[in-house]
């Protein structure tokens, strides 16, 4: 495996966790339907003028999302789990850039 394939790796995990980090950034959010979750407060009170697109940037904005409901929902666990694998992922990447001489690493940090 060569260190194209390696970082593509790593920023695949990032890429993967797009929808969610779309969810966040752009939404207000309320109490899911289920126990101890939350979900975008805009899929249940979408103003009618306006049309869901697609996330996926490789896709017309026209094309309006396929995702349901429940698949916009997070529990607190979803969501811990998610921040664990991404500091994973990024602590991963980091050592991997250092040790390939692509990253700098401060001498010490405070």
């Amino acid at each position: 495996m060569d260190r194209f394939d390696r970082i593509g790796g790593y920023l695949l995990v990032l890429h993967t966790h797009m929808p969610p980090w779309h969810d966040i950034v752009h939404s207000a959010w309320r109490s899911g339907q289920l126990p101890e979750s939350i979900q975008p407060n805009w899929i249940l009170n979408l103003p009618s003028t306006n049309t869901a697109v697609t996330d996926d940037p490789y896709r017309p904005s026209e094309q309006e999302m396929t995702r349901d409901d429940h698949e916009l929902t997070y529990s607190v666990d979803d969501l811990e789990d998610i921040v664990r694998l991404l500091a994973d992922n990024h602590g991963a990447m980091s050592k991997y850039l250092g040790e390939a001489g692509l990253l700098r690493v401060a001498a010490s940090r405070a």
